[in-house]
C-alpha cells in the first residue's frame, strides 16, 4: 500500500515535495532508484534493508534513514511501514565526512516518538490542505530537523551552491538510465531545454560532460557487479550498456590501470 501526498511549499533554500506512506509486504519487488531529492525515511513498523549497489542496510522500527540525492538504493521488506519526506534543494552530511550518500540510525523512545508524531502531523495536514496548512507543515518540518540534528553531529546543506534543478534531473536520468543509449538532444527534449543549455549548465556546475559523467556511472556499475556478483566480463559489458566487450576491457583499463579481471581478483576479497 502507497499513500502519496504532494506539498506545494516553495522558498528560496528548498522545496518541500511530498510526504508519503508506505506499507511493503515480504513478497514486494523493486529495483534500484534514485531521485533529484533527497528523502528522509522513518521506519514506523517491520524490518528490512535498504539495498544500495554495494551494500545492504538493515533497517527496523525507530531508525531514520537519510537518502541524499541521486544515492541509487532500493527498499527490501519484511512487512516494513514507513514514512517518508521529500525535499528539494537539500543535503545532509555528517560532518566528520563531508560526502553525499545514506545516513541512518536509531532514534531514542522519546525522539522517535516525537518523530513519528511530527509525520502523521504533515502526512495529515497535507492530504486534509486546511487553513494555514503549509504554516503548520513548515514549522513541523524545523522541528523534525532540530530533532535529527540533536541526534547527530549533521550539516543541512540549503545554500545556493546546491546543484539547480536541472542538473539534478539529469543526474537522475543518467543515473536510472546508464545502461541505454542516451542521446543529448532526447535529454534535453525531456528536460524541456536546449541541448546548448543543457551541456553548458552542467559542466559549468560539474566540471565534467554528461558523456563523461554517464561513463563515470557504467564504470562504477562495472565496479559493483565484479565485486558483488560472479558474472563474466562480457556479462557485465552487456549489463551497463557497453555492446563490444573488448571496447570495455580497454576503456575499463585505461582509466583504472588494470584490467576488470584483475581488479576483481584484486579487490574482491577485501570488499
Amino acid at each position: 500500500m502507497y499513500m502519496h501526498q504532494r506539498i506545494p511549499i516553495k522558498s528560496e533554500n528548498k522545496s518541500i515535495l511530498y510526504i508519503s506512506r508506505t506499507v511493503l509486504g515480504s513478497n514486494f519487488q523493486t529495483n534500484l532508484h534514485c531521485h533529484p531529492n533527497i528523502e528522509i525515511l522513518l521506519i514506523e513498523k517491520g524490518n528490512g534493508y535498504i539495498q544500495t549497489t554495494n551494500r545492504k542496510i538493515n533497517v527496523k522500527e525507530n531508525d531514520l534513514i537519510i537518502i541524499n540525492q541521486n544515492c541509487k538504493h532500493c527498499e527490501i521488506s519484511n512487512n516494513l511501514t514507513f514514512y517518508a519526506i521529500g525535499i528539494n534543494k537539500l543535503n545532509i552530511f555528517l560532518k566528520e565526512n563531508f560526502i553525499k550518500k545514506i545516513i541512518y540510525f536509531t532514534l531514542d523512545t522519546s525522539s522517535y516518538n516525537k518523530t513519528l508524531y511530527l509525520y502523521k502531523i504533515i502526512f495529515s495536514e497535507a492530504s486534509q490542505c486546511k487553513e494555514n496548512y503549509i504554516s503548520i507543515i513548515e514549522n513541523s518540518l524545523q522541528s523534525l530537523f532540530l530533532i535529527i540534528k540533536r541526534q547527530n553531529d549533521l550539516i543541512f546543506n540549503t545554500t545556493s551552491k546546491n546543484e539547480s534543478d536541472l542538473v539534478s534531473n539529469v543526474k537522475n536520468i543518467i543515473e536510472n538510465n546508464y545502461q541505454l543509449e542516451l542521446k543529448l538532444n532526447d535529454i534535453a527534449s525531456r528536460l524541456s531545454v536546449s541541448k546548448s543549455k543543457l551541456c553548458h549548465q552542467f559542466k559549468s556546475e560539474c566540471n565534467i560532460s554528461i558523456i563523461e559523467y554517464k561513463l563515470n556511472c557504467q564504470m562504477q556499475e562495472a565496479i559493483n557487479l565484479l565485486l558483488l556478483t560472479d558474472m563474466n566480463i562480457s556479462q557485465i559489458s552487456s549489463m551497463i550498456g557497453f555492446n563490444n566487450t573488448s571496447y570495455f576491457t580497454k576503456f575499463f583499463k585505461k582509466k583504472y590501470k588494470i584490467s576488470p579481471c584483475e581488479y576483481r581478483k584484486l579487490h574482491k576479497n577485501n570488499n
